[in-house]
């Protein structure tokens, strides 16, 4: 918000960049901070990783966003991301049933924010757009839909890691006790 990015500069930094990541933005800020820091004349420029295993389909994780993070870590960074995105997904969603069961409303809307946020990150943008459209759900929605919501966000995290293997071509996949239990 620019409330934060006000803050961000009132404490001092250079600037404050917003999700989703930008590669062009943080290479831009980047640049600023190393001009800034570095004599003119001992900077050189920086030749691009030219090779990608990142192909454009039309999958569950956006591409683009896997190519703008590999452009700014490298691939190594890129799986190493996904990894702790689907770790941390299934955790997650583990939190988010248990919220669900116990009637946990605040914990619930906690998880999903959690989960929102690492799916930006990530690129899972059916993840991202299923769990901010729960910013505004209700004790009785919750109550009510929560176990068909628990549902197809199950879907949606398997269909998000199925992309994430065949994009950065790598096993992601958990073993099978994380299937939901009214899919099993």
């Amino acid at each position: 918000t620019q409330e934060t990015e006000q803050k961000c500069l009132e404490a001092g930094m250079i600037g404050c960049l917003h999700k989703p990541i930008d590669r062009r933005e943080i290479n831009s800020v980047l640049s600023t901070i190393a001009e800034a820091r570095q004599p003119a004349h001992s900077l050189q420029p920086v030749a691009a990783e030219s090779h990608s295993v990142l192909q454009p389909v039309n999958s569950a994780v956006s591409s683009k966003t896997l190519m703008d993070l590999q452009d700014l870590g490298g691939q190594d960074f890129v799986q190493d991301l996904a990894k702790q995105f689907v770790e941390d997904g299934y955790t997650t969603l583990e939190q988010l049933d248990q919220a669900i069961a116990n009637g946990e409303h605040e914990h619930f809307l906690m998880e999903a924010h959690a989960l929102r946020s690492a799916a930006a990150n990530i690129g899972a943008d059916a993840i991202f757009r299923l769990c901010l459209s729960w910013r505004e759900v209700k004790r009785d929605e919750l109550h009510t839909n929560g176990r068909q919501m628990s549902k197809q966000l199950h879907a949606e995290l398997q269909e998000a890691v199925a992309a994430l293997e065949i994009l950065l071509q790598i096993p992601l996949a958990q073993s099978d006790n994380h299937v939901h239990p009214a899919v099993a």
